[in-house]
């Protein structure tokens, strides 16, 4: 109940490349790379923002299947 779908999607998103750029960084011994974590974070909430919105549009449109 605090977070809407949209919320969590887009928390999803950011955390995903953060988890991809510290396991990258890990890989390469080499922490330079965290660089790119500010671009990524902003494609991570534009990204989880488009997903959670077709989440809820499939969300609505099973709950009207599913009715009838």
């Amino acid at each position: 109940g605090i977070f809407s779908i949209r919320g969590v999607s887009m928390l999803g998103g950011i955390f995903h490349n953060v988890g991809q750029i510290l396991v990258a960084a890990a890989a390469v011994k080499d922490f330079r790379i965290t660089w790119y974590l500010p671009p990524l974070i902003v494609s991570g909430v534009i990204t989880g923002f488009l997903i959670g919105i077709i989440a809820l549009e499939m969300l609505r449109r099973l709950g009207k299947l599913l009715r009838t």
